[in-house]
């Protein structure tokens, strides 16, 4: 992963006060991830993928779900509600996240039961701690 501003000993505060010098609208933005990390390594990023997955996580808190995020493996969505919320999505309100995730084109939803996880693409390259 490239991080041109770590390499070149920039932190997060530092980027924040360039961009506030330079007058950016985004100096104040609160950290948002960056919905590529919705898609699998090597997953080309495509505005139609992107756009899938937008959709798919717009139509989560329709159904009551609070920042849900979706990740793409091909034609399987796989959603991670906020702990909290697994129950719900997995019991009564199982039918309407399937339908969610088939009406924004995926074929399959899968519930994953550890919830939302900052870098989840990554946590198989990082040794378990259990």
């Amino acid at each position: 992963m490239l991080r041109p501003p770590a390499g070149a000993g920039v932190d997060r505060a530092g980027v924040r006060r360039v961009a506030c010098a330079l007058r950016l609208p985004c100096a104040d933005k609160p950290a948002a991830p960056c919905p590529a990390s919705r898609l699998a390594h090597f997953d080309p990023v495509e505005p139609g993928k992107l756009r899938q997955i937008e959709q798919a996580e717009d139509a989560l808190p329709e159904l009551g779900f609070a920042e849900p995020r979706v990740r793409r493996h091909g034609d399987v969505a796989r959603v991670e509600p906020v702990l909290g919320e697994l129950a719900r999505a997995s019991g009564g309100a199982r039918l309407a996240v399937l339908g969610a995730g088939r009406s924004t084109g995926f074929r399959f939803v899968a519930l994953d039961p550890a919830g939302v996880r900052s870098g989840a693409f990554t946590l198989p390259s990082v040794p378990a701690r259990i």
